[in-house]
């Protein structure tokens, strides 16, 4: 009984439960296609990242978890996109997401995963503390990133179907 308490408390035993000192996994290095090439929405650069480094860097400089994309991206059921302003400064980071056969806009993110699309006004109006939220130009940016993106899918996708009916 002493031994198998003695052998929890190792810290071997305690590494391998939460992963510590295991040899680290060999970073992958998948490339997908984006249906949406880089284009420019309002006062901003909407960049497809396509690579699983693109996507590194973008979880790194933007300090969230789009580094961990690449595998639902390679497999087709996520897009992901850097948004950034004219002067090429990463703002935010929008995601897609294939869910019951149609594209979705999963999310639209800031620094450290900040909330981008809603801004938030408190004001007392007299009587009592009122606060509204009201989507920010980013939230609209999300929307039409998720609407192009559609559409050329949807358009892909057609010229796809219609080459196999060709006769």
């Amino acid at each position: 009984m002493a031994d198998a308490k003695e052998n929890r408390a190792h810290p071997d035993f305690l590494n391998s439960l939460f992963g510590l000192g295991a040899k680290r996994k060999k970073k992958r290095n998948l490339e997908w296609a984006s249906d949406l090439p880089e284009c420019e929405i309002g006062e901003y650069l909407i960049i497809p990242l396509t690579t699983s480094k693109q996507l590194r860097a973008e979880g790194r400089a933007m300090k969230h978890c789009a580094g961990h994309y690449d595998d639902l991206c390679h497999r087709g059921l996520a897009r992901v996109f850097s948004i950034q302003d004219l002067s090429g400064n990463r703002v935010a980071t929008a995601s897609l997401i294939w869910l019951d056969d149609y594209w979705h806009l999963e999310q639209v993110k800031g620094h450290e995963n900040a909330e981008v699309l809603e801004s938030e006004e408190t004001y007392f109006d007299g009587n009592s503390t009122v606060t509204e939220l009201e989507p920010t130009e980013l939230y609209f940016v999300g929307k039409e990133i998720l609407q192009r993106y559609r559409s050329a899918w949807s358009d892909r996708l057609h010229s796809y179907v219609c080459k196999l009916i060709k006769p």
